[in-house]
């Protein structure tokens, strides 16, 4: 089977199957390849055979380092130690689209962590040729305001995972996918109508692919994070206005940890790379806390509101 080499997160890949339009092309030697297990590597896949079939998500990490992950009835991944070759084999539920969400999140994770690269769970903007970046638990909102603010004529530079790399005393923004993962509802009210694919049988949520105008693809300099509360927090669900606030110190340091993506892997090399990451991070980048009524109607204020402090830079 041809190979195609790709440039996402700041990695070349070589891949076995097509992966999304709109990602550029790699060149030169891949930091990681991705290829179909054969039958000499049937041993690897013995890890798996005590998961639980009810059970959505499995993952086993081997005696070697390796690590094998499976999303029941759609496919199973072998990650090396080193995060340099992914074997998949795929379940009868399959879909190209399936693959593609969980490869190009979850388990490309692990090739990251395995060089030392910390990604983030949000979504991140581009306003005025700087990226600002929305972290915060599953369902804060994240790619919805991401979707709000392409709304508003600022493109998306990657959704759901978010990869920094360093650059002097600054930091650069890595694109991801051009797309969004979002509810039918909120697609149609932020969006429009468009072409659009279910991420999967077991959630509503339809991927959106972005149109060339609507997302960045080079990597574009850091300026601001945006911490977002929890969607059970009821003083941000009782907020009728936005208020965007200072974070830093411990406050800052948490936020970060608290949503590095990834929490498989937890041994002592990768929680000190963790928290270096974070205390770097949050030494040097402007940081802020917000508080926003959690209603459609109102996601014009928020941006709004969003740009000015970005401008004011305070």
């Amino acid at each position: 089977m041809a190979s195609q080499t790709y440039e996402l997160f700041g990695l070349t890949l070589e891949s076995q199957l097509p992966l999304p339009d709109g990602l550029p092309s790699g060149s030169g030697t891949p930091d990681v390849r991705l290829r179909a297990s054969g039958p000499e590597s049937e041993a690897q896949w013995a890890a798996l055979d005590d998961a639980d079939q009810n059970e959505w998500f499995a993952c086993r990490r081997l005696p070697d380092a390796s690590t094998c992950l499976r999303w029941t009835g759609l496919f199973d991944f072998w990650v090396s130690a080193d995060g340099e070759l992914i074997e998949y084999r795929k379940h009868r539920r399959a879909s190209l689209e399936s693959f593609t969400v969980y490869f190009l999140g979850q388990v490309l994770s692990f090739s990251l962590l395995a060089r030392g690269i910390e990604p983030l769970h949000g979504s991140a903007v581009v306003v005025d040729g700087r990226t600002i970046v929305f972290l915060g638990a599953c369902g804060a909102g994240k790619s919805t305001l991401a979707a709000a603010m392409i709304a508003r004529g600022y493109p998306a530079i990657t959704d759901d995972v978010v990869v920094l790399r360093p650059s002097e005393n600054a930091w650069v923004v890595e694109p991801g996918i051009p797309r969004l993962k979002l509810f039918p509802a909120t697609a149609r009210k932020l969006l429009g109508a468009r072409d659009v694919t279910p991420m999967n049988t077991g959630t509503s949520k339809l991927v959106m692919t972005l149109a060339a105008n609507e997302a960045v693809r080079r990597p574009t300099p850091l300026d601001t994070i945006f911490v977002l509360p929890e969607a059970t927090d009821a003083k941000n669900s009782a907020a009728s206005a936005v208020r965007i606030e200072p974070l830093a110190g411990a406050n800052a340091f948490l936020a970060i940890v608290r949503s590095t993506f990834n929490g498989v892997i937890t041994d002592r090399d990768r929680l000190a790379n963790q928290f270096a990451f974070a205390r770097r991070l949050t030494s040097s980048i402007r940081m802020r806390q917000m508080q926003y009524p959690r209603r459609l109607a109102r996601l014009k204020d928020v941006c709004d509101s969003i740009v000015a402090d970005i401008r004011d830079g305070s």
